[in-house]
């Protein structure tokens, strides 16, 4: 009898414990309304795989309208430019001048008519194009600003370590809406290049690259950039060519081409030596003084 009960206690132990597993997974999986305070956007996903803060409808609801309103004021911002054209791309730029010089992809311009910036910090203003180079795939837009120290960007002094060294990604990609404030992405870089001497001057990163994100800086520990965002890696295409499947694998302009084109080109950029490493939030909270959106119009 003694045996039987203790067989029975375990029995109910166990059911319980896998019970409780079960109501946790249930959980886990149940829809929650996720909030990113640093985008200001709120988003229905399965609560464990929410990375912000859990809120109510009403909540969820005064974040969108908030959205809604600023993107409304921005469209119009932005249309009061060039009445007569209509917008057809956007990408991601970054200052690296006071006299506001500001860098991006030659691909990110290369068919406009005309292009608008605009910075962190203020409102969009029409740019000019001054260099571009189609094979770096590198472009110098000027704006009509005088700029403090801390909104230009800062290049690492030297090439320092690449392979496996972490790195943050900021810029404006898509994320099926529309994205008017910077974002911060991290992950690492990686000397090897699949494509050898053909794409000489190019490095990949691991990090989530997306369409938008063309222009931006890729930045160190230090906060310093080590390059310039391109493209992303064709996964598919890839995998025919390799067998391998690779995914959130970005490719970057090396910081010797970015500098050797801003040196031809005459711009004063600045260069500093790394030191200990900063804080991501750090980091993010400096790069978004230099960074802009760089809208294509036709």
């Amino acid at each position: 009898m003694a045996m039987f009960l203790s067989r029975m206690i375990l029995a109910l132990a166990v059911f319980a414990a896998s019970t409780a597993t079960g109501n946790a997974a249930s959980d886990d999986n149940s829809p929650v309304y996720c909030l990113d305070r640093g985008r200001d956007l709120v988003m229905r996903v399965a609560r464990g795989a929410c990375r912000g803060e859990i809120v109510d409808q009403a909540v969820a609801d005064q974040v969108r309208q908030r959205r809604i309103q600023r993107i409304r004021g921005q469209i119009n911002q932005e249309s009061k430019l060039f009445p007569n054209r209509r917008r057809r791309g956007s990408g991601s730029g970054f200052f690296v001048a006071s006299d506001g010089a500001l860098l991006t992809n030659e691909h990110v311009i290369a068919k406009c008519g005309a292009v608008s910036v605009q910075p962190m910090t203020g409102k969009p203003v029409p740019a000019e194009i001054i260099q571009r180079d189609a094979t770096a795939d590198l472009a110098l837009l000027r704006v009509k600003l005088d700029l403090p120290d801390s909104s230009v960007a800062v290049f690492r002094d030297s090439p320092g370590r690449m392979g496996g060294g972490e790195i943050s990604v900021v810029g404006y990609p898509l994320h099926g809406r529309v994205t008017i404030k910077p974002i911060f992405t991290q992950g690492r870089a990686i000397d090897a290049w699949l494509g050898g001497e053909a794409r000489k001057g190019r490095f990949r990163i691991k990090a989530d690259i997306r369409r938008g994100n063309s222009g931006g800086p890729v930045l160190d520990i230090n906060g310093l950039v080590i390059g310039v965002v391109t493209a992303k890696i064709n996964t598919p295409k890839m995998f025919q060519t390799t067998g391998r499947v690779m995914r959130n694998i970005g490719i970057a302009i090396s910081r010797e081409t970015v500098l050797d084109f801003l040196k031809r080109h005459g711009i004063d950029y600045r260069t500093r030596m790394g030191g200990a490493p900063v804080a991501p939030d750090e980091i993010f909270t400096k790069a978004r003084r230099f960074m802009a959106r760089v809208l294509c119009w036709q």
